[in-house]
């Protein structure tokens, strides 16, 4: 399994940019984890109602937890959502 998922300074500086954007149209405070996994390390996004009920989303390889949670502003007023 590949570690990165850029090929070159230009492409990780790109990629840095489009996480950036998506995590500043989130329109609540946003809580960023680091948990292990049987594949190595993974980065969580927790953001949301912090009392409701939590709500498990996830996103498929080309989209990031900021886009996805970026999306689902809606959501955050009534759950706690972990993407």
């Amino acid at each position: 399994m590949k570690s990165v998922i850029w090929k070159s300074p230009e492409g990780r500086e790109r990629l840095e940019h489009w996480y950036d954007r998506f995590q500043s149209k989130i329109e609540s405070n946003v809580q960023s984890h680091r948990l292990p996994s049987a594949f190595g390390e993974t980065h969580v996004l927790e953001a949301g109602v912090r009392d409701g009920p939590p709500l498990l989303c996830l996103h498929a390889m080309r989209t990031g937890a900021s886009f996805l949670l970026s999306e689902l502003n809606p959501i955050l007023r009534h759950f706690r959502v972990i993407a």
